[in-house]
């Protein structure tokens, strides 16, 4: 589920490459980084923890229930948020994230990548219900 922590640690005494890479992960903090064609509308900034999100199915299995899961975000703004997920999403898919014991947010899926150790990186953006 996190980046990089899907290998297994081969000595318990070294310093292990994924806990190297999760220090890396969850150490960013502040804005991000913007290019100078960023056509984003707010800025977005580093916002690296643990929440869980309730995604509802594709129209095609609308009978199907939501699924709760937990989830790593890896950035936030004001418009929308990404995540690390386990399983592809599809654009356009409905979810609700839980963020700091807060409500719900309602918000749907832009786009969703194949990243780095089998996870799958996903942009959302907040929508009104």
């Amino acid at each position: 589920m996190f980046p990089g922590m899907n290998t297994p640690i081969q000595n318990p005494t070294a310093p292990s490459e994924a806990a190297d890479r999760a220090d890396q992960f969850f150490g960013r903090v502040g804005p991000k980084p913007t290019a100078y064609d960023e056509l984003r509308r707010f800025p977005r900034f580093f916002y690296r923890t643990v929440a869980e999100v309730l995604i509802y199915p594709v129209a095609d299995d609308a009978e199907q229930a939501p699924q709760k899961h937990t989830v790593v975000t890896c950035d936030l703004s004001r418009g929308g948020f990404s995540l690390q997920h386990v399983a592809r999403l599809v654009r356009g898919q409905r979810l609700d994230i839980i963020l700091n014991d807060q409500p719900p947010r309602p918000a749907e899926v832009l786009w969703c990548r194949h990243a780095d150790g089998g996870d799958y990186a996903v942009g959302c953006r907040f929508v009104k219900r």
